[in-house]
């Protein structure tokens, strides 16, 4: 508990990157609940989407890249922290799957220089990981998205809604949502989720233009 506390304020001073680092190191991550959203479920064991190739952005510890990985023939989860992937990659081969766990930067995927992923996907799911961004930031996650997606491919994209956090509105609206995603994806649902800690919404992205 102690180690916890010093490493929240030691984090209130690091670059954003280092932060996330630490609390995977001393083991602060309550957003690693280890459920499996139902959304997910619906889509994938309920045989909605039948995805070849599927893509975990901002995949943590690996939790649903494992999930993904019984449904889906090949499943890569991507990570900029070093500790979370190794976390994954125990977990996977606990877990008797196979997925491939990679250190990369969400904002670059499929850019020159970025790690091979092996061509485009058919499913991207980001569960939380767009919120975390500047607007600045989120402009490139929409252009990574439009890469790595491929035409007729899916995205399941949950991020808090707004409020206001330490005196800054955190999170996006539906129509911020949107505009990251840009003309090249096509709103198939949105939903208010209930099942998690903070409120969001989900949404389900189809990926109409090359």
């Amino acid at each position: 508990m102690v180690l916890e506390r010093v490493a929240m304020m030691v984090s209130r001073v690091l670059p954003r990157r280092l932060s996330w680092e630490l609390y995977y190191v001393v083991g602060r991550t309550p957003w690693d609940t280890g459920e499996i959203p139902p959304e997910l479920t619906e889509l994938l064991a309920e045989g909605e989407l039948k995805p070849e190739r599927a893509l975990d952005v901002g995949c943590g510890t690996g939790t649903h890249s494992i999930y993904m990985a019984r449904h889906c023939p090949e499943v890569v989860g991507v990570d900029f922290s070093r500790p979370a992937l190794r976390q994954a990659r125990r977990k996977a081969e606990r877990a008797g799957v196979s997925a491939r766990f990679q250190t990369a930067d969400v904002l670059r995927l499929g850019m020159p220089g970025s790690p091979d992923l092996g061509g485009q996907f058919d499913f991207m799911l980001d569960l939380s990981c767009l919120h975390t961004f500047s607007a600045e930031d989120r402009a490139r996650y929409g252009e990574s998205a439009r890469r790595v997606v491929r035409p007729g491919g899916h995205v399941l994209l949950y991020a808090w809604k707004p409020r206001e956090q330490d005196g800054r509105t955190v999170g996006l609206s539906q129509e911020e949502t949107q505009a990251v995603m840009g003309d090249a994806f096509e709103l198939r649902w949105v939903r208010d989720v209930a099942h998690t800690r903070r409120p969001r919404f989900c949404y389900l992205f189809e990926r109409v233009k090359g």
